[in-house]
């Protein structure tokens, strides 16, 4: 591997790949994982890249690569595993994405594959992976990451949603995308049904996200939203009617999951009654023909049985159709 000119390191173990990502974590660094398989082996064509933008890139920003060869890192944590060993732990928070808990599952998902897989670290926070040598993308990537931006306690007063920031996102930038947002804030509101098409609309304009524009949510527009209050309180007094929502949604999944159970029963039940029906078709001698037309009638049974009971069902979707926000008018901003 010295054709990368120690731009790279070069890691073949669980603490060895941990320890690369904890330092550029603790530094505020940026970290790419090039991880292969031994079989097929790192990518050589993208070495001058790294090289090249690893030269190029300002020393504030901190940037390592890392050669990481899943099939031996995967086979010591397995050994370590089976031994009954603990991995070592993270210790604060914002370091959890930098432990095996977070990226074992990921190298497991490239394991054995001829193309490599890239991993972007951002202080200690999975930004990106992308699959093959795609040298653009990555390059493109790349350069956005190690522009220096400008942090987000610029525009973040509120020490809560400062902290909430830092959590989930990285501390030096000001925007993150729009899905990353939202996963944040399924996780701190605790949403347990997706936003409808009418509230993301309206989370998109609070948030000051226009149509024509790159869905990122900045900084200094959720500050707006959020003031002095919680993240919570500002969900609940945007979207009032989203929790009546959520819960006819889980009634009408538990409707579903009784159905599908119930139906299981209807058809277990018809297979045992059909059996019966059978035995005393052939010890009464009958043919074939009417050992069928008792199966026909069994289930036809079972079928009249079964749309009785979705009846129930079909009403309580139409009452979660009725309580859907998407029906009413935004609620009013300040």
């Amino acid at each position: 591997m010295g054709d990368k000119d120690n731009i790279a390191k070069d890691v073949t173990t669980v603490a060895q790949l941990q320890e690369q990502l904890q330092l550029s974590a603790r530094e505020g660094g940026i970290s790419v994982v090039d991880a292969y398989s031994t079989k097929w082996g790192f990518c050589r064509a993208i070495a001058p890249t790294f090289r090249r933008l690893f030269l190029e890139a300002d020393e504030a920003t901190k940037l390592r690569f890392i050669t990481a060869d899943v099939t031996q890192i995967l086979a010591d944590y397995d050994k370590a595993e089976a031994a009954g060993g603990a991995h070592a732990k993270a210790g604060k928070k914002e370091l959890a994405e930098t432990t095996p808990e977070f990226w074992v599952p990921l190298l497991r998902k490239h394991e054995g594959k001829a193309k490599p897989a890239f991993f972007f670290f951002k202080e200690g926070k999975l930004v990106k992976s992308i699959e093959g040598c795609a040298t653009p993308q990555i390059i493109n990537l790349l350069k956005d990451m190690t522009t220096v931006k400008t942090p987000a306690d610029e525009f973040i007063q509120n020490p809560t949603l400062l902290e909430f920031w830092g959590e989930n996102f990285n501390a030096s930038d000001s925007e993150v995308p729009l899905d990353r947002f939202q996963q944040a804030l399924n996780s701190v509101c605790k949403l347990t049904v997706p936003l409808n098409d009418a509230e993301l609309t309206l989370l998109k304009e609070t948030l000051h996200i226009k149509p024509a524009q790159i869905l990122v949510v900045h900084a200094e527009s959720l500050q707006k939203w959020v003031g002095d209050g919680t993240l919570m309180q500002a969900f609940t007094s945007t979207f009032p009617l989203y929790e009546e929502r959520a819960i006819q949604a889980r009634k009408f999944r538990e409707l579903e999951q009784q159905e599908q159970g119930a139906r299981a029963g209807l058809a277990l039940e018809g297979v045992v009654e059909l059996e019966a029906e059978v035995r005393v078709g052939q010890e009464q001698g009958l043919n074939w023909e009417a050992v069928g037309v008792l199966r026909d009638e069994v289930w036809a049974q079972q079928e009249v049985e079964f749309q009785t009971m979705t009846t129930t069902t079909t009403t309580t979707t139409e009452a979660a159709d009725a309580a859907d926000p998407a029906a009413t008018e935004p609620a009013q901003k300040e």
